[in-house]
């Protein structure tokens, strides 16, 4: 019985349940988490919001820039509160294409964010840019 003990205290298991759950919640708010429950939602009255505003934006730089090609990804953090935060580009085209694309991706912003066992959660969003 000792040596199950000492076993069970040195692999960090909680003899008492209570604690095993209140462990497992404290280490769900400290890791980054990759897949969730429910992903961030752009516009709660339009599903297809992102997807238009991306649109949108690609429209409006292939008017000012002639003849761009590829794709740029842009890879950023949706935060608890549906804000984006630490913007980057993940493949560029070129510097004024990578530069215009993530002074526009900095504003966008979350009407809900990701949500993990009912409670927000920050998430990495990335978000391509297709060229054609």
């Amino acid at each position: 019985m000792v040596n199950l003990f000492i076993t069970l205290i040195m692999i960090g298991i909680p003899l008492n349940p209570s604690l095993r759950s209140i462990s497992n919640t404290i280490k769900i708010e400290q890791r980054t988490l990759h897949i969730v429950e429910s992903w961030p939602i752009y516009s709660i009255d339009d599903s297809e919001g992102l997807i238009k505003w991306n649109r949108k934006v690609v429209s409006i730089l292939k008017s000012e820039i002639d003849s761009i090609e590829g794709v740029v990804y842009v890879n950023f953090w949706v935060e608890k509160d549906g804000k984006t935060t630490q913007h980057k580009i993940q493949k560029g085209i070129s510097d004024n294409v990578d530069f215009r694309i993530l002074e526009m991706s900095k504003k966008i912003k979350f009407d809900l964010p990701a949500t993990q066992r009912g409670k927000a959660v920050r998430v990495q969003y990335t978000l391509p840019f297709h060229f054609k």
